[in-house]
């Protein structure tokens, strides 16, 4: 078994002392869409391994995965998850037009494109733009929507494949005020 990178050793931990992770206002304005550190990690696996499932790998080993995701807990556990996966993550802006988004995805060149049900018929639009600028082959996963529910034991993400916690981790667009969108990224998971 090897070692689960830093982020997720403290993710643990919190979810062993009983604490709760995301107050969800997105969901519940009244603050009672609440996920506990074990409802989040226990999501971050179920989700991690659908995609093992969906890639036919159990490690990215470093490809990046763009990912088009409202806001809250689903979003924390999409980007947890593509980490949780040796994934490179590189999230969408969900008010960019179709344009703007078709420059990050020929410009990051993801392997696999994540949605929300929510957002699937935008990022239908947005592959097949993709396929007209591009002979590159991307994956295409709807995310399945997942009720909350009680978590009963912390899962182990200790079996995780990342073991090297300098990989990258996450590639940002930020808008310009006068051209293209501008990338910057983080380098560690720590």
């Amino acid at each position: 078994m090897l070692p689960a990178l830093p982020i997720f050793k403290q993710l643990v931990q919190h979810a062993k002392d009983g604490r709760i992770a995301i107050v969800d206002y997105s969901v519940a304005p009244d603050g009672e869409a609440q996920y506990s550190y074990s409802q989040l990690l226990q999501d971050i696996v179920k989700l991690r391994d659908e995609l093992a499932n969906f890639m036919g790998k159990r490690d990215l080993d470093g490809g990046r995965v763009a990912f088009l995701v409202e806001s809250g807990y689903s979003y924390v556990v999409t980007l947890f998850s593509i980490w949780a996966l040796g994934g490179f993550a590189v999230p969408l802006c969900t008010t960019h037009p179709t344009h703007e988004m078709l420059y990050t995805i020929i410009d990051s060149d993801p392997g696999l494109l994540l949605a929300s049900q929510h957002f699937e018929p935008k990022i239908r639009e947005l592959v097949d733009a993709v396929e007209n600028e591009s002979t590159e082959k991307r994956a295409l996963y709807i995310i399945p929507h997942n009720y909350p529910r009680i978590a009963t034991s912390v899962p182990s993400i200790a079996d995780s494949l990342i073991n090297d916690p300098m990989r990258h981790a996450l590639m940002i667009y930020t808008s310009g005020s006068t051209g293209k969108p501008k990338v910057s990224g983080f380098d560690e998971l720590t």
